[in-house]
């Protein structure tokens, strides 16, 4: 609640700052999601289960799936990570609603799954930044690979029509 949520909010303002809708929306639901466990947890006796919790997991997993799909068409690694995100959070919900211990043996591996996934993002990532250049795949596919493969004319094509720099939405 205190580390995690600050965070992605943070980085859900700079996607939307730089144009990634689908980084954006997923950090925007993972901070939102995380301040809201933390805020039920913190009322809530240890290993209790809460409807009202499963309800929102369920929808935040669901919620997920829009980014996901959005980072699918240009980034698969990152939508990868967020469709794996949606799975957590949707079996953690589905445990919270039902308590079978199975459904949540089934959440901890996907959990164990995501840490990986999003490992190799960041660090991907990371050494990206770093030597300027693609060491580790991120399989960029359609415009996420123009735009790092590309020339300056490329990261510019198509932005006078992007909300904030047309006239109306």
């Amino acid at each position: 609640m205190t580390f995690g949520a600050p965070l992605q909010l943070l980085t859900s303002i700079f996607g939307f700052l730089a144009r990634d809708p689908a980084a954006a929306t997923g950090m925007g639901v993972l901070a939102a999601s995380w301040l809201t466990i933390g805020l039920v947890k913190l009322n809530s006796a240890p290993a209790a289960t809460s409807t009202v919790l499963g309800v929102f997991l369920v929808f935040a997993g669901s919620a997920l799936l829009v980014p996901a799909v959005g980072a699918a068409l240009d980034k698969l690694v990152p939508a990868v990570v967020l469709l794996t995100a949606a799975a957590r959070f949707f079996l953690t919900g589905l445990y919270q609603l039902s308590t079978n211990p199975g459904i949540r043996y089934a959440a901890g591996i996907v959990g164990l799954v995501l840490l990986g996934v999003s490992f190799y993002a960041a660090l991907a990532l990371t050494i990206e930044d770093v030597r300027r250049k693609t060491v580790l795949p991120l399989l960029r596919v359609g415009t996420g690979k123009k735009a790092v493969q590309g020339g300056a004319e490329d990261q510019g094509e198509g932005v006078g029509r992007e909300a904030g720099v047309r006239e109306q939405l």
